[in-house]
């Protein structure tokens, strides 16, 4: 069975486009000096937080029922919680880029480190699937013990960036964790995305 998130990529692609399981390239997920210039540029002059406004409106519309617009959908299953955001044309890639590092970002800052950063690039005949990923569990610090259990704060974090052709596709934000006695019960789904999008 696909997962939730292949299936929002079929449906994106129309076709049969993400059947490569296998990259044919894969490497170290790196930002230029130029790209964090940019970056820095971006969350300076308020766009992050506009964009990221935009999202937080949606997911809370989607909540509340009313489908204000398609720029995300909910995930939620036994072990595993997640948005998938639909990047309108009117955001490039570099865009999109920068959402992803600022979740990224965010995310460390809330003793988390990062495990993964990584970019994977898929041939698909007269195609090219570019994925961008970053994976983040709780630091050990993080992780000290209490009342013997493993404290997993809001589970183990992916975060993918996923593009056709250079053209930004979907953005997902996926949460897993445990559900069994050694570790604490984890902090709650929508506690992360209001510190994810530094809503107080």
């Amino acid at each position: 069975m696909k997962s939730f998130f292949e299936q929002m990529i079929n449906k994106l692609f129309k076709n049969n486009l993400v059947s490569a399981s296998k990259p044919f390239m894969r490497e170290p997920l790196q930002r230029s000096a130029r790209f964090k210039t940019a970056y820095a540029q971006w969350q300076d002059n308020g766009q992050a937080q506009e964009i990221v406004g935009k999202i937080a409106e949606s997911y809370f519309y989607h909540k509340g029922g009313v489908q204000a617009s398609d720029l995300l959908s909910i995930f939620n299953s036994q072990g595993a919680n997640g948005i998938a955001i639909h990047p309108p044309k009117s955001w490039k890639l570099q865009q999109c880029q920068f959402i992803i590092d600022y979740f990224c970002h965010t995310i460390l800052q809330k003793d988390y480190h990062k495990q993964v950063a990584e970019l994977q690039i898929f041939d698909l005949g007269q195609h090219v699937k570019t994925v961008e990923k970053y994976y983040l569990k709780p630091s050990i610090l993080g992780q000290a013990q209490a009342a013997g259990k493993l404290n997993q704060q809001f589970g183990n974090i992916t975060l993918e960036l996923v593009s056709l052709n250079d053209q930004p596709a979907l953005i997902k934000v996926l949460v897993t964790y445990y559900a069994d006695h050694l570790f604490t019960q984890v902090l709650d789904f929508e506690d992360f995305l209001r510190y994810l999008w530094q809503i107080t």
